[in-house]
């Protein structure tokens, strides 16, 4: 879900314009604004957070439930920084710790 290359504009600027359409892919992705009770409050701890919004992105329909709120960035961290947290857990999470797909 990212545009693709578009001449003329700044490297800072299509790094914002790629932080904002992962934000906007991810948001979509959990229900758009929909709370779930079975989401439960997002974690205070940042890496925490991160590694289970990581683990969810791998498999959305699985046992792993979040929100909108587990989306937005923990309070005192940006757009950006959270993109970057959650890609780090991302990248760690692709070893035993990946979450298995949902039998079908």
């Amino acid at each position: 879900m990212v545009a693709h290359d578009q001449s003329g504009t700044s490297t800072q600027l299509r790094a914002s314009d790629q932080v904002a359409q992962i934000m906007d892919a991810l948001y979509l992705q959990s229900g758009g604004g929909v709370e779930l009770a079975a989401a439960g409050a997002p974690l205070s701890a940042i890496a925490e957070r991160a590694d289970r919004v990581a683990q969810w992105s791998r498999n959305p329909l699985g046992h792993i439930a979040i929100d909108a709120r587990w989306i937005a960035p923990p309070e005192g961290v940006s757009a950006r920084g959270w993109v970057q947290a959650i890609a780090r857990a991302y990248r760690s999470t692709t070893g035993a710790h990946a979450e298995q797909p949902a039998a079908r």
